[in-house]
């Protein structure tokens, strides 16, 4: 099954507004936030109505799994330059190589949930992420470096459906949106000029089509888990994978793997073409 959705929902703000004029964007932000979760929960809810109608005789499983991302960032972020910076052009953009040395949970919170019923699932995630690096002098004598930092949420919904009946080996293909609302900012350490820091947001939503494979290895209790997925409409493309093994327990499983999300962005003063990447962990409690 294939769902691409396009929502209309993008805002940016750059740093030289007045107090009024930020108020009241962070408003129409708060409000733009409130509407994309309640989409996903609406599109979540909506599709398990639409399934267990369909799937009245298969039992169902849902599942939750809440994790840690140990995430870092590498890519290019471009904020809107102001008067005084010792730059040229409407905007600054920075970037940042660094993956490995910054790999952290820094005010992190994750959670993902899956009903699964027959051949159909819905499962969904969601992830609140705040990750800094830093990078050599990009500026030359102007200032001795530069600081990025992302901070923001990213939420995804969708539906699949099982292209085949193994009981150990599922191969699902499924679509979906994922809805991004993201904070960037860059910090210009001093120099020959003074420090200065430059922000600014946006939200985008795109859709996304995948696949995702779940295997038990040689009838034990480890189960391994591949996905994949490629999305557009609100980014010029994203692209996500995971990998990740499980151990069952009679409970649940527990998690961990490797997740990665590129994601390449861009609306006039606002740049995001980088990459979350890193190793998570987590507990999966089955109902």
């Amino acid at each position: 099954m294939i769902l691409l959705i396009r929502l209309g929902m993008e805002t940016l703000k750059g740093s030289g507004m007045s107090t009024n004029e930020r108020w009241s964007l962070k408003s129409v932000k708060r409000a733009k936030g409130g509407v994309g979760v309640a989409l996903l929960i609406a599109l979540w809810a909506f599709s398990g109505a639409v399934l267990a109608q369909g799937a009245a005789a298969d039992k169902s499983e849902f599942r939750i799994t809440p994790y840690l991302w140990a995430a870092g960032f590498q890519g290019t972020l471009g904020v809107p330059n102001s008067a005084g910076s010792g730059f040229s052009g409407a905007r600054i953009d920075a970037t940042f190589s660094q993956l490995l040395d910054n790999l952290k949970v820094d005010g992190a919170g994750m959670i993902s949930g899956e009903w699964r019923k027959g051949k159909w699932s819905v499962f969904g995630d969601w992830t609140h992420v705040r990750v800094k690096s830093n990078s050599a002098p990009p500026f030359g004598a102007l200032y001795s470096g530069v600081g990025g930092e992302v901070t923001g949420d990213v939420g995804q919904v969708a539906v699949g459906y099982a292209m085949n009946d193994a009981a150990d080996a599922r191969v699902d293909l499924y679509g979906g949106v994922r809805y991004y609302d993201v904070d960037v900012k860059l910090d210009l350490q001093p120099g020959a000029l003074a420090a200065r820091s430059f922000s600014t947001s946006g939200t985008w939503t795109d859709g996304i089509i995948g696949v995702r494979f779940n295997g038990r290895l040689k009838s034990s209790n480890w189960y391994e888990l591949l996905q994949a997925d490629v999305g557009g409409g609100g980014s010029n493309i994203s692209l996500q994978g995971i990998a990740a093994l499980a151990y069952r327990f009679r409970w649940g499983d527990v998690v961990g793997g490797w997740r990665y999300l590129k994601v390449d962005y861009e609306k006039d003063t606002f740049k995001y073409d980088a990459a979350l990447s890193g190793p998570f962990i987590g507990a999966s409690f089955r109902f």
